[in-house]
């Protein structure tokens, strides 16, 4: 059975049942997820909006719950190697229990909550086809409770025909959402950026960070069920631990360069008159080369499930040194080399002073030095 076939339920259903024996069970359990993520992510503006106070611009019920349910079942669904099955479970409990105070005269609200505990359940169930299906009713239902006309079934079948065709990151809505159907606004009180952005990733098919997205559906439910003032701090500290480690592999992968062009000046000097080039390169390679380590044992280190805030001080503050030193000590060094390569060798000094300038400057860069700062106010947040 082909994706474009799906019409209705009932076609839907039969797609489902055909999923593993065509992809694999587990594989199969992916594509449920996804598909059931993708059509909860599309009416979470129907909640969203309903909970905002119009007058205060405030949220007169968390949405914290909902929340919740859409990023384990789209985190499920990109990083399929870890275990989310309680998580799901407790997410999906949580959110059947803000399902009965939605006002009974608001359906729209009740039934796109509603909505949410199923593809929670989604990534729960051990009957994928059957919990994917009732997702996909719960999502129909909101959608008509919108009085939207636009075809869910439609929906699903593009959505399934992209996964088929090997679209990685596919924008929320193939054309354009229906009219009134806003993105998620800032309240006007707490902090939901996290929320705000990572909606917004999942509108325009914007690639996103997993290993993340799944440190964070892990918080354990005591956090998620304290509220917005708890865990979205905690979210907070996560996105900016992997933001750290995102720039320490950059900033290695730059400092390994220059570290290689100053070893390549070394090693070219040896082959020229005694003292060419003098110690300084070599030392500047030594403090370049620390600072790589540095930056590897910080980025380990933000890798932990609990880093160690001792240790992150400490490579921050040593980091800080050794880039005060480069710039202090060995720089000049540098300078009297490239002008006594300059003036001996002409171009061919002028080539390797290029290397070396370029090395240098690379290992005083402001960006090394933000990095160490930015370490350093990491630690005191946590």
């Amino acid at each position: 059975m082909d994706a474009s076939d799906i019409r209705d339920k009932d076609s839907f259903k039969a797609w489902l049942e055909t999923l593993p024996e065509r992809v694999g069970e587990d594989e199969a359990r992916r594509i449920a997820v996804w598909l059931a993520a993708r059509m909860a992510l599309r009416v979470l503006p129907l909640v969203w909006h309903f909970r905002t106070d119009k007058d205060t611009g405030r949220f007169d019920r968390s949405p914290t719950p909902v929340l919740r349910c859409l990023l384990i079942s789209s985190a499920s669904a990109k990083v399929p190697t870890v275990d989310f099955g309680k998580a799901a479970a407790a997410a999906a409990e949580a959110a059947t229990a803000i399902t009965d105070t939605a006002s009974s005269a608001n359906s729209i609200a009740h039934v796109a909550t509603a909505c949410f505990s199923a593809i929670a359940y989604v990534a729960a169930s051990s009957d994928i086809t059957d919990a994917a299906y009732h997702a996909g009713t719960a999502s129909f239902a909101a959608y008509f409770a919108a009085g939207d006309a636009f075809a869910t079934y439609d929906l699903i079948s593009s959505d399934a025909f992209h996964l088929n065709a090997g679209v990685a990151c596919l924008p929320l809505w193939p054309k354009r959402a229906p009219e009134g159907w806003l993105p998620l606004s800032e309240p006007s009180s707490g902090d939901w950026q996290f929320w705000i952005n990572w909606y917004d990733d999942i509108l325009q098919g914007r690639p996103q960070n997993g290993p993340m997205l799944a440190e964070i559906a892990l918080i354990a439910p005591k956090h998620w069920d304290a509220g917005p003032e708890v865990v979205n701090p905690m979210i907070a500290l996560i996105v900016e631990k992997h933001r750290l480690m995102a720039e320490a592999g950059a900033l290695k992968e730059q400092v390994q360069q220059a570290c290689t062009a100053l070893h390549d000046l070394e090693r070219r000097a040896h082959n020229n008159p005694p003292e060419l080039v003098d110690e300084g390169v070599a030392e500047a390679r030594q403090a370049i080369t620390l600072i790589w380590e540095v930056l590897d044992q910080a980025e380990t280190e933000l890798a932990q499930p609990a880093p160690d805030p001792s240790k992150l001080k400490a490579l921050a503050e040593r980091l800080l040194a050794l880039c005060k030193t480069i710039a202090t000590y060995c720089g000049g060094k540098i300078d009297i080399a490239l002008d006594k390569a300059a003036e001996e060798l002409g171009g061919t000094g002028a080539k390797w002073a290029i290397h070396l300038g370029a090395a240098s400057l690379a290992s005083q860069h402001p960006q090394v030095q933000g990095f160490g700062r930015a370490l350093l106010d990491f630690v005191a947040k946590l």
